[in-house]
C-alpha cells in the first residue's frame, strides 16, 4: 500500500515466497537466499542436503536476521569447512573438527552443531582448553617433555574435568587455572634440565630451589608434581605447604596494651597516626570471644557488686548508666581532642582563595 501511495512502479516482491521486502539476487529475498546458499554449501554430492544437517539448517532459517547468517556463510573459512563436514573429508566430531583452522570459526561452528544437535554436548570451555592444550603442546620441542606433559593432561587434568564438568559447566577460573597448572610443569622441566637433572633424577634440593625463587608463580606446578610422585616418575619428596597470609592467633590483652600504650605516649609519631591506631586496638577490645551462660551469669554478679575505684571505666553494652559517669581525661581523650583541635585550625579555602576551573591552584592575583 505504501508503494502505491508513493507512486513507486517497481514491486519487491520475491519470486519465490511472495514477501514483500528487500530482493537480493535473482529476485530473491534474504531468507529465500540463505535456503539456497544452505543447501549448495552442505550438498552431500547428490544433490540435497545431508540429512545429518537438517537440523543446523532449520535452526539457522528460523532465527531472526537472515543477513547476519549470509555474511557468515561469505567466510572462506566457513565455506571451506561446511563443504568439507557435507562431504566427509573433515570428520563431525568432537575430535576432528579442532584439527581445523582458525580455533575462532571453528568454535563456532561447533556451538551452532551442538545447538542443533548434530554434535552432542560437550562443555564449551573444556573444548576451549582442549585446542589450547594442543597449541601448547606443539611449541615444546623436547620429545620426553611433551610426551610426559600430554599424559598428564589427558590422565589427570582432563579426567578431573570431565568430572567436574558432569556437575556444572566450568568456569573460565577453572580451566585458566589448568593452564597454568600445565604451563608451570612445562617450566620446571626445562628448568630441571638446565641443572642437568631429569624428573627421575629429581631431588629435594631442587624443589626448594625452584619454589623459592619464585613461590606464588610456581605453585601451580605442584600439581604435576604430586602427579609425577604418585606414578612413581620421580622420587618422593617434600612440597612447600600452602602460605597461611593471615594470623591465626587473638591478639592478647597484654600485647594490645603494650601498643596501646606505646601509641598514646610516643610522641615521635604523627598524631594522626596515633588516633587511628588507638581507635582500632580499642575496637578490637570490644571483640571477646564466646562465653558459656554460666560464666557470663557469674560475670554479671561480679559487675553487680563492683564498687568504682576511681579509675576510669568503660561502661558496657547495654548499661543504663551515662556514658560519660565516671570518665576522667585519660591519654585516649586528649589525644583524640588534639586531633580535633588541629583539624578545627587547618586553613579552609574560601572564596578569595579558590582558583578558577582550569587553573592551578594559588594566591590570587
Amino acid at each position: 500500500m505504501i508503494r502505491d501511495c508513493a507512486s513507486i512502479v517497481r514491486d519487491f516482491f520475491c519470486d519465490r515466497c511472495g514477501f514483500e521486502g528487500l530482493l537480493l539476487g535473482g529476485r530473491l529475498c534474504e531468507h529465500c537466499t540463505l535456503t539456497d546458499t544452505l543447501a549448495r554449501l552442505l550438498d552431500d554430492g547428490t544433490g540435497r542436503i545431508a540429512s545429518k544437517f537438517l537440523p543446523l539448517v532449520k535452526i539457522l532459517l528460523e532465527m531472526d536476521r537472515p543477513k547476519s547468517r549470509l555474511i557468515l556463510l561469505r567466510n572462506p573459512d566457513v565455506i571451506r569447512l561446511l563443504r568439507g563436514l557435507a562431504t566427509g573429508s573433515i570428520p563431525l566430531t568432537h575430535d576432528g573438527l579442532p584439527q581445523e583452522t582458525p580455533w575462532r570459526t571453528v568454535t563456532h561452528l561447533r556451538d551452532l552443531l551442538m545447538d542443533s544437535g548434530v554434535l552432542p554436548r560437550v562443555d564449551r570451555q573444556l573444548l576451549l582448553y582442549q585446542r589450547w592444550l594442543t597449541e601448547r603442546l606443539d611449541i615444546i620441542e623436547e620429545p620426553e617433555h611433551h610426551q610426559l606433559l600430554r599424559r598428564f593432561a589427558i590422565r589427570h587434568q582432563m579426567r578431573r574435568l570431565r568430572t567436574k564438568a558432569e556437575k556444572a559447566p566450568l568456569g573460565r577460573s577453572q580451566t585458566n587455572h589448568t593452564k597454568q597448572e600445565v604451563t608451570q610443569a612445562g617450566a620446571f622441566l626445562a628448568w630441571l634440565a638446565d641443572r642437568g637433572r631429569t624428573i627421575g633424577q629429581c631431588q629435594q634440593a631442587d624443589i626448594d630451589a625452584w619454589h623459592t625463587e619464585s613461590l606464588a608463580t610456581r605453585r601451580p606446578s605442584q600439581s604435576f608434581l604430586r602427579w609425577c610422585m604418585k606414578t612413581g616418575r620421580m622420587p618422593r619428596l617434600a612440597l612447600p605447604p600452602a602460605v597461611i597470609t593471615q594470623d591465626p592467633e587473638r591478639l592478647h590483652q597484654h600485647h594490645r596494651l603494650a601498643m596501646l600504650r606505646r601509641v598514646l605516649h610516643d610522641g615521635s609519631l604523627p598524631l594522626r597516626a596515633r588516633v587511628a591506631a588507638a581507635l582500632v586496638l580499642l575496637v578490637c577490645a570490644t571483640r571477646q570471644p564466646h562465653r558459656s551462660p554460666h560464666h557470663r551469669r557469674h560475670h554479671r554478679r561480679r559487675d553487680h557488686h563492683h564498687r568504682p575505684t576511681g579509675r576510669a571505666t568503660v561502661p558496657a553494652a547495654g548499661s543504663r548508666r551515662r556514658p560519660d559517669a565516671g570518665l576522667h581525661p585519660d591519654p585516649t581523650t586528649s589525644a583524640l581532642r588534639q586531633q580535633q583541635e588541629f583539624t578545627v585550625a587547618l586553613p579552609r579555602p574560601s572564596a578569595r582563595t579558590a582558583h578558577e576551573p582550569g587553573q592551578p591552584p594559588g594566591p590570587p592575583a
